[in-house]
């Protein structure tokens, strides 16, 4: 799928508008599409562990649009004439938006209103910019279908229709990545949050699907540490002791720091019982090693007992090593909380 660059400031607002007026029907998730039967056999919120449902008007839902603007092929305004977004998009302003629909694809307000399917049908597809032009400016560049769900709009240009059991995984968030301190070149320098160019500034704020990670990917990989035996024995974590305070106020953060660019980091109590896992790959390292955070809970998410713990670094190249370290939890002294030992 793709949107083409838009040729002018109206064509731009055609495709936001459709984002303004869906935008509260989105979800900062991951969802998970299995083929079956020639359409979803499963669309799941794998995040929040919740089916999506099929629905033939818009919503926090999936399904397939038609051929909305009759010109013989799925394109970016097809989605303009579901039921539920048309009636909402009339009344979106600001900006073009009201040139967009008076002229483009919805002019006096008199379109008809089309359904979502749960079934796709391969149909000639355009995925060309909008043109408040009208219509006749598009022509269609492949085969394939259209795709709505949760506010997003999809186009897929495709011979066939994947098979059964194919699983697709969409993942959505809310906010934007940017570089908050100049380090342009550096990831290290990129950070999730809101309101980059407003009055607040610069607002970081944690992601709202959890485990959600972003790969920066570079021409050079000279940066990285390789594996070796001299690099796994610099591995440490810091601090050491760790002492835990209130997690309400300061969430618990352990690293382990001077590791090499992919490992897997487990964690075991000093009875042996595994405690937790801690993946670090594809982790751009500076000349100092790269670093992994572990939240300093279970498995279980259950916050863990003061004492000594263990740790066993395993490489892909099948390079080993064990430490230790200790955790002092201030907080479950204070309040007698139901801690793992």
């Amino acid at each position: 799928f793709g949107l083409t660059a838009p040729s002018n400031g109206a064509s731009a607002f055609e495709k936001q508008c459709f984002i303004r007026a869906t935008a509260l029907m989105a979800r900062a998730a991951d969802t998970r599409f299995v083929w079956g039967g020639g359409t979803f056999s499963e669309v799941r919120d794998i995040t929040h562990q919740v089916d999506v449902q099929f629905s033939p008007i818009v919503g926090p839902t999936w399904g397939f649009v038609a051929d909305g603007n009759g010109n013989g092929f799925i394109d970016w305004q097809d989605f303009n004439f579901i039921n539920g977004a048309i009636q909402v998009l009339r009344q979106v302003g600001g900006g073009s938006c009201d040139q967009a629909a008076g002229t483009s694809w919805d002019p006096g307000g008199t379109a008809t209103a089309t359904s979502l399917s749960n079934t796709p049908r391969l149909t000639p597809v355009s995925t060309q910019g909008l043109g408040v032009a009208g219509v006749a400016t598009l022509t269609a560049t492949g085969t394939g279908f259209g795709l709505y769900v949760n506010g997003e709009r999809f186009i897929f240009e495709t011979g066939t229709l994947p098979t059964d059991g194919t699983t697709w995984t969409l993942r959505q968030f809310w906010g934007a990545i940017a570089v908050s301190d100049g380090l342009a070149a550096d990831p290290s320098g990129y950070r999730h949050g809101t309101d980059f160019g407003g009055a607040g500034g610069f607002l970081p704020r944690s992601m709202m699907v959890p485990g959600l990670t972003f790969r920066f990917e570079v021409d050079s990989a000279t940066h990285l540490v390789a594996a070796t035996e001299d690099v796994l024995a610099n591995v440490h974590t810091v601090p050491d002791p760790y002492y835990m305070t209130d997690a309400l106020t300061e969430p618990p953060r352990l690293r382990f720091v001077n590791l090499p660019d992919r490992a897997i980091i487990r964690i075991y109590s000093v009875s042996g019982i595994l405690v937790d896992i801690v993946e670090h790959f594809d982790e751009l390292s500076d000349v100092t090693g790269g670093v992994a955070t572990w939240n300093v809970r279970t498995r279980t998410d259950r916050a863990v007992a003061s004492g000594v713990y263990f740790w066993h670094i395993e490489t892909p190249e099948g390079l080993e090593r064990v430490g230790r370290f200790t955790i002092v939890n201030t907080s479950a002294i204070k309040s007698g909380g139901d801690l793992v030992r």
